[in-house]
């Protein structure tokens, strides 16, 4: 191919991928600012909750003084049943209608975590088969995670910020991160930008709960239906579970163990916010592990909307590690030039030829 060409070409394809985000963003935008999209309605219990409840009893059940040797199954048919007959029984509930029903999610939240799960799922190159290096998926979900850094950042820096609105980032995030497979991601080769992403996490988690605090908005009978669901999910995050020792370095790469998580419970705590009751499943022993006055000390913090001096963490972080402002697509799998995508294809074929053979994305 002759060189003008195909860089013709190549500045066509970036135009049209262009377009795709720009069109994207305004649908996001849309929704953000429109009053539906604060309404709340019941959501599936997650299945990874519904997991850790089957692995608990499984557990009761061999050690108990009843068990005779029997195969104990994890989440049988029974219970898989039971779990497809029970969200189907509130899917289409509000929290309202579903008062002993603990999962509910905004119309936003709902609309953003399936966006970042199609952004994940196009930085995966084994959705693709394709094979780029043994760390691109996982540097894929940090993109991904950056970018909705990003958003928040731009949500917190408006003139009115809504709080509730900014709270609803996190919301996504959190059910993101809890039903989402991140091995890649912990399992990536630069664990300092790893745990440089889990500390910024909680600042802009902590930052929210400021916001919603300064409104009035934290508590038992806030308009925020799910604030302990969100709250437990993220201190399901932090409690590390993989070993992976990002929550013992600091943003700075400094080995000081992040304390945002005691934050956390300090404001559960401080506003009678029904973890235990309403958040996931054995949250409270994750939360007792947290619980500590002498960790979680405000006396040093300055009041005011920017309390966790988010928006000069955030500048530091974007700065060292390269995040710019609207969202990148570096990783995005489906923005390659196909030139690129028939490379690392294994059948030297542009995937995207046989999965969107009417060319609806590419």
């Amino acid at each position: 191919m002759h060189l003008r060409t195909f860089q013709s070409r190549a500045i066509s394809y970036r135009t049209s991928m262009l377009k795709r985000y720009l069109q994207q963003m305004k649908i996001i935008h849309g929704k953000m600012a429109s009053p539906e999209g604060l309404e709340y309605r019941c959501m599936p219990r997650p299945w990874q909750d519904r997991r850790r409840e089957w692995r608990n009893a499984a557990y009761r059940k061999a050690t108990g003084e009843s068990f005779d040797g029997e195969v104990v199954e994890i989440g049988g048919v029974d219970e898989m049943k039971k779990a497809q007959e029970e969200n189907k029984k509130f899917l289409e509930k509000t929290p309202a209608e579903a008062l002993s029903w603990r999962w509910s999610v905004t119309k936003m939240a709902n609309y953003l975590v399936n966006t970042y799960k199609d952004e994940a799922a196009c930085r995966d190159p084994d959705n693709f088969d394709m094979y780029i290096d043994m760390y691109f998926a996982g540097y894929g979900l940090q993109e991904v995670i950056e970018n909705q850094l990003v958003a928040f950042h731009e949500e917190y820096k408006k003139e009115n910020c809504d709080p509730h609105r900014l709270f609803v980032r996190m919301e996504a995030m959190a059910i993101w991160l809890f039903t989402s497979d991140l091995c890649y991601w912990t399992g990536l080769d630069d664990g300092a930008r790893v745990s440089a992403t889990m500390d910024i996490i909680g600042r802009a988690l902590l930052t929210s709960l400021n916001a919603l605090e300064r409104a009035d908005l934290l508590g038992p009978f806030s308009k925020v239906k799910n604030i302990p669901m969100v709250l437990s999910m993220f201190l399901d995050f932090a409690d590390d579970e993989e070993g992976t020792t990002a929550m013992q370095f600091d943003m700075n790469g400094d080995e000081s163990p992040q304390t945002w998580p005691y934050f956390v419970v300090a404001y559960i705590n401080a506003h009678g916010i029904d973890i235990e009751g309403k958040g996931l499943y054995g949250i409270d022993s994750i939360a007792d592990g947290y619980d500590d006055e002498e960790v979680a000390d405000f006396e040093d913090l300055e009041p005011g909307p920017d309390q966790w001096g988010f928006n000069a963490a955030f500048e530091t972080f974007a700065t060292y590690w390269g995040v710019f402002s609207g969202q990148s697509n570096e990783y995005d799998i489906v923005a390659m030039e196909p030139e690129k995508r028939i490379e690392y294809a294994f059948d030297r074929q542009d995937p995207l030829d046989r999965m969107d053979p009417d060319h609806l994305i590419h």
